[in-house]
């Protein structure tokens, strides 16, 4: 419960409320947004695009949208994430391995009639530099899965809503 909901309640100022609490040791009570954020449904996007791009398509601030990527532990865009230090190993006799079967490729089943369909931007990493494509999947998962079919991925964008028809 907030300062100042205690103060309404007690019927003293919100300052009363917050150094008796402080005097007591009590700390703040953890922040719960009164409605969800815009970028709920942008979940799966962000760390794809630059902050500042999403930004720019919702009409909000590139801080606001870095501020919920970083509460929600998403790395940015274009982030390398850090070394992993991997102690040396003494080598040791090699252990004949039997050859591994063959994986086994699943198609993605087809998208539902009714799920709305979107154009996303793949990023690929070619032998010729860089590439980006267009693809029309329903899901983040789908647009991945048919842009690893054709190279390497680097990145994924949702651009928008395909019309049906």
């Amino acid at each position: 419960m907030s300062d100042a909901v205690v103060a309404r309640e007690a019927g003293v100022c919100r300052q009363a409320v917050y150094r008796f609490r402080v005097s007591r040791g009590i700390g703040r009570p953890p922040f719960r947004p009164r409605h969800p954020s815009r970028l709920v449904r942008w979940h799966e996007v962000l760390g794809t695009v630059t902050d500042a791009d999403l930004a720019r398509r919702l009409g909000m601030s590139a801080n606001a949208v870095g501020k919920y990527r970083r509460r929600h532990g998403i790395p940015r865009f274009g982030a390398v994430p850090p070394p992993v230090a991997v102690p040396p190993v003494e080598a040791a006799a090699p252990i004949p391995v039997p050859p591994a079967p063959a994986p086994v490729v699943e198609e993605p089943p087809p998208p539902v009639a009714s799920a709305p369909m979107f154009a996303w931007r793949v990023r690929l990493h070619a032998d010729g530099g860089p590439l980006a494509r267009v693809v029309l999947a329903a899901t983040l998962d789908e647009a991945l899965a048919k842009g690893r079919a054709a190279g390497e991925v680097v990145a994924v964008e949702r651009l928008d809503e395909v019309l049906p028809g």
